[in-house]
């Protein structure tokens, strides 16, 4: 379909066992329509047409939203979300090389303002030793969860990943999480962490699993939603 200021994109229809239709759009910039079984193809055009400007500003939101190492560069003014803040960039100069949060801005002090790779550096060295105390915090508050099933205190890793926010291993007893998810609330942190450690209980996604994940955190469904929604970088999980 044509989308003012994006030319033709595809949209996934899924014919599916419900009574109202559902479109969603994705960070990715994916977009899914899902209709009842009976709905008629010219039904459909007519509705998604009737969607286009909503479409078109779910895109540009996206769009906007992009992940902190996006950009070449990091300039004054510039903002990355964490922890489901925008925070503002603000670069000065300093004999003292520094990166810190102040209110709603991160600070980046060094002597040279315009060491460009510098600036890129200090970021992302701070931005992983943000994400593993983080994530660490919460693992240490989850953990009890699964410890009096006898299981032992996964090793957490952060690394950059291109199609997941986190992944398990319980034959190296180790969780990977995608240090982007430092972008996303809280909570969403909290759900992505929970549903790796519980894969070293029950390894598929099964009703097992999914029912000892109800069992823990009975609202998981609405912290996914926001991940799916809120977060960008189109990550899926």
């Amino acid at each position: 379909m044509e989308i003012p200021g994006y030319g033709t994109v595809s949209v996934i229809i899924k014919r599916k066992k419900i009574a109202s239709c559902r479109l969603k759009i994705f960070p990715s910039a994916q977009i899914t329509f899902s209709v009842p079984h009976d709905a008629l193809p010219e039904w459909i055009t007519r509705y998604l047409h009737s969607k286009q400007d909503w479409i078109a500003k779910k895109l540009q939101h996206f769009a906007q939203t992009k992940n902190h190492d996006a950009a070449a560069v990091i300039n004054n003014g510039m903002s990355v979300r964490m922890l489901g803040q925008d925070m503002v960039f603000s670069i000065y100069r300093s004999e003292r090389t520094q990166v810190y949060t102040e209110d709603r801005s991160i600070r980046i002090g060094l002597p040279d303002i315009a060491a460009v790779q510098e600036i890129q550096r200090l970021f992302e060295s701070w931005w992983r030793k943000q994400a593993l105390s983080v994530y660490g915090e919460i693992l240490d508050a989850l953990y009890p969860i699964i410890e009096k099933h006898h299981v032992t205190k996964p090793r957490l890793l952060i690394r950059k990943m291109k199609t997941l926010w986190g992944s398990s291993s319980p034959h190296r007893g180790t969780i990977t999480i995608n240090e982007y998810l430092l972008k996303a609330r809280k909570p969403c942190i909290e759900y992505v962490i929970l549903h790796e450690i519980i894969h070293f209980l029950y390894p598929h996604h099964n009703q097992q699993f999914t029912d000892f994940l109800t069992l823990y955190m009975p609202d998981w469904k609405g912290r996914k939603k926001i991940l799916d929604t809120e977060v960008v970088q189109g990550l899926v999980w």
